[in-house]
């Protein structure tokens, strides 16, 4: 059991192409056997999730204890966390707001009929585009002023009209809104008319039909001093010892105690300390769980 529970449990490993690809073969196999098991849909999320962050904490020591359907429920769980794909077949969804870019991550393909969606990519997606467009002002939340109001944030009439002048003066700026706003349009149409004469010559600019293209700026060259100091740096500074950075801080900030497993199985980690400094630095070296 403990082989097979561990490939079942399989975590990514450095990412080459031949391991990227290993592991999307992994996720197929789960989600072809993820289609053949019961539906988990009448369980509360917040329980499914409960049990799925249980079956990934568990080892198969653990899992060999515990009763014949706790144990086989929690192989249910994580095999269905891995079906993430929401049916939309026979609905009225539309689609055609979504970019070209997220296009092919959420639908899996690039024209043609859906039949079914990302749910991971399709709520980042959505989530993306609503952030961009509250940005930009094409969408707002009807009486979101009543949970937060960005007025707050500025300073109050009594101590505008008290420093504005100064402020102005100080940045070189107009304080009669009138004159403000006309200084403002006449920098801007300077600044318009500049950006558009160097267009032929800018390089970094090409016009392609009606889209702009912007490309990147040459990286400029390094300063000739920046080598010396670096090195000097290097010479003067004291060799450290990331894990005895790690343990210092924690014994500081006592930081393992403001973190815990997710399965909420604290009483079985046996030095929580040493576990999550561990952890701290595995994952900070960007290493597999199996390789640390």
């Amino acid at each position: 059991m403990h082989g097979s529970w561990q490939q079942l449990k399989q975590d990514p490993k450095k990412p080459t192409n031949t391991e990227v690809r290993q592991y999307l073969e992994h996720l197929q196999w789960l989600k072809s056997w993820a289609t053949e098991l019961p539906s988990v849909a009448h369980i509360p999320v917040v329980k499914r999730s409960q049990y799925v962050h249980e079956a990934r904490a568990l080892d198969a020591a653990d899992m060999k204890v515990l009763k014949y359907d706790k144990r086989y429920a929690l192989m249910v769980m994580l095999f269905q966390s891995h079906r993430d794909c929401l049916s939309i077949a026979g609905t009225n969804v539309s689609l055609k707001w979504i970019p070209e870019k997220w296009r092919k991550l959420v639908t899996g393909q690039r024209s043609g009929t859906v039949t079914e969606v990302s749910r991971k990519y399709f709520e980042l997606c959505v989530l993306t585009e609503t952030m961009q467009e509250l940005q930009s002002g094409d969408l707002f939340v009807a009486n979101s002023d009543h949970f937060s109001d960005y007025r707050t944030q500025l300073v109050d009439w009594d101590l505008y009209q008290d420093q504005v002048e100064k402020y102005g003066a100080m940045l070189g700026l107009q304080t009669e809104p009138k004159a403000f706003s006309a200084a403002l349009k006449k920098s801007l149409a300077a600044t318009a008319a500049r950006v558009d004469a160097g267009l032929p010559e800018n390089e970094h600019v090409d016009l392609v039909g009606t889209e702009l293209i912007l490309r990147k700026h040459a990286k400029d060259a390094k300063p000739e001093a920046l080598e010396k100091i670096d090195k000097i740096l290097t010479t003067r500074l004291p060799e450290k010892n990331i894990l005895d950075i790690l343990v210092e801080s924690d014994g500081w900030l006592d930081l393992h105690k403001q973190f815990g497993p997710l399965s909420g199985f604290d009483s079985k980690v046996d030095d929580p300390r040493k576990r999550f400094i561990t952890t701290l630095f595995c994952y900070g070296c960007r290493l597999a769980c199996g390789t640390s």
